[in-house]
């Protein structure tokens, strides 16, 4: 490949970071499940709103980061790829989190009279990573990435090379099916920390254990698929034989009881995960396939977007709370909003303030303005 940038893949990544907005906006009306704002006009639509975007945004977005990460890691080689990446997450990270988040808790805690976290919510990160939990979650993928990368990118192609030799077509649905195999070979690691009741400890910034293991399935694929050409033909081409069982899994796991139904809940779940993200990217080649100028500006401004888009939302969330309109002018009117706002702030400050593209995009001060 001569560039990073694939236009249906930009165009997924803005539309799936800016739907951060209408994730959290929804949040707010969702019956029964108390989020940051306490309104008490609720409706069960938001809550469908929640688990769909739930369904496909986060598994699609770590399969286009680790695609990405072995693409960086093959051109520039493990140190460049760190100088080049980790900025890029941790600094926006840090930055959000000390001047957004923790002054939005506190505003929080003396507006709305909410209960102040404890020290354990705020040493583990609970109480101020709030939105930002993905960025630390990349960024220990990163670190793994780069130790293992050169190794890893080998490693793969060989496991190509030796389905060919035993008759295996790595580019058809073999490959597929490797793929899919190895990423549930990987997630089963779970099983030994639910026998010792770890599978949901909180992993200091990186949220409970078990998201850090179902993410990094995803990030693998798209690593691999990166990885070999062959196997990125047959996940394009074939992805979608994880579908039936992904259903079938879904509809057998109530049915099993104690431990095992409980694991063959978590295995669907991935699959579910696996056969969302294939239908996400799919949509995508159809749609977004040709260079767009838009999409490309879009990428970059998504980045921005999810990073100031929660205060917006919080902020008028409770600005709304006593407001006389429906709830779903309300939740309308949030998302615009919000998205305008911090669309705003992208084009007008993050892009024309070399400081600000540093700490908000992990961007040298040098660096032109996309």
């Amino acid at each position: 490949m001569k560039t990073e940038r694939i236009d249906y893949m930009d165009a997924a990544r803005s539309v799936l970071m800016s739907l951060g907005v209408v994730l959290h906006s929804a949040r707010i009306y969702v019956p029964n499940s108390p989020w940051l704002v306490a309104e008490p006009m609720t409706a069960p639509i938001f809550g469908l709103i929640v688990d769909a975007i739930h369904s496909f945004r986060m598994p699609a977005f770590f399969f286009i980061s680790g695609f990405f990460c072995a693409l960086t890691l093959e051109r520039y080689g493990a140190g460049r790829f760190l100088r080049q990446r980790l900025p890029r997450i941790l600094l926006p990270a840090i930055t959000v989190a000390l001047l957004i988040n923790m002054p939005q808790v506190h505003w929080l805690i003396v507006e709305r009279q909410i209960a102040p976290p404890g020290v354990a919510a705020w040493i583990n990160g609970q109480a101020w990573v709030l939105h930002l939990w993905f960025l630390f979650n990349l960024a220990l993928y990163f670190l793994i990435a780069a130790a293992i990368g050169p190794r890893a990118l080998d490693a793969i192609r060989g496991g190509g090379d030796r389905l060919l030799r035993v008759g295996i077509d790595p580019g058809g649905v073999g490959g597929a099916a490797a793929l899919i195999a190895a990423a549930t070979a990987f997630f089963l690691l779970i099983v030994p920390l639910a026998l010792a009741g770890l599978m949901y400890e909180r992993l200091l910034l990186f949220g409970p254990i078990f998201g850090l293991i179902r993410y990094a399935c995803l990030f693998l694929i798209g690593f691999a698929a990166m990885s070999d050409p062959r196997f990125a033909a047959a996940w394009s081409r074939f992805g979608w034989l994880i579908v039936p069982p992904a259903i079938a899994l879904t509809w057998a796991a109530p049915q099993l009881a104690g431990s095992v139904g409980e694991l063959a809940d978590r295995v669907a779940l991935l699959w579910r995960d696996m056969g969302f993200t294939w239908l996400t990217l799919l949509f995508f080649r159809w749609v977004a396939s040709k260079p767009s100028a838009t999409w490309r500006y879009m990428s970059d401004a998504s980045y921005s977007i999810y990073l100031l888009h929660h205060p917006i939302v919080v902020f008028l969330g409770v600005a709304l709370v006593a407001a006389p309109l429906a709830i779903g002018a309300k939740f309308a009117l949030i998302c615009v909003a919000a998205f305008a706002a911090s669309l705003a702030l992208h084009h007008f400050i993050v892009l024309r303030i070399p400081l600000v593209r540093l700490l908000l995009n992990g961007k040298p001060m040098a660096a032109k303005a996309n």
